[in-house]
């Protein structure tokens, strides 16, 4: 049986696919020495990806095995969100950082999958929004 188009929700799974695409397409941007010649802020940008990737499972885990855990669903959500702060932080520092050579449009991009995964963070709930 379908669903109305009018009716369709959006899965609160999107997170979890939205933050594996932030994570891959880190991981493609920091093992690239084009963009990244300088180790150091590429190593700290991927920890920070996939520690986002690790909250957002641990989210999911926590919601599959103890639903009734607000504390522990909150906790998990605003671990993402800390870790996506960090994450605008350290791209900031390489874009504006001559040594890296990061483009405005491949910015523009990556800035947008953060949003997007913010945004869907959000919208599950637990997290109150500012």
């Amino acid at each position: 049986m379908s669903v109305r188009q009018g009716e369709r929700k959006t899965s609160n799974l999107k997170y979890i696919q939205d933050a594996q695409i932030l994570a891959m397409h880190t991981l493609q941007m920091c093992n690239n020495p084009k963009h990244f010649p300088e180790p150091t802020l590429a190593e700290a940008i991927k920890m920070e990806a996939l520690s986002i990737l690790r909250s957002v499972r641990y989210n999911l885990a926590t919601y599959t095995y103890e639903k009734e855990n607000k504390d522990k669903l909150t906790r998990h959500q605003l671990d993402a969100l800390a870790h996506i702060d960090a994450l605008y932080a350290l791209l900031d520092l390489a874009y504006n950082n001559p040594t890296y050579n990061l483009e405005a449009n491949s910015i523009e991009y990556w800035t947008g999958l953060i949003v997007n995964l913010e945004d869907s963070i959000k919208q599950l709930g637990s997290v109150p929004i500012c």
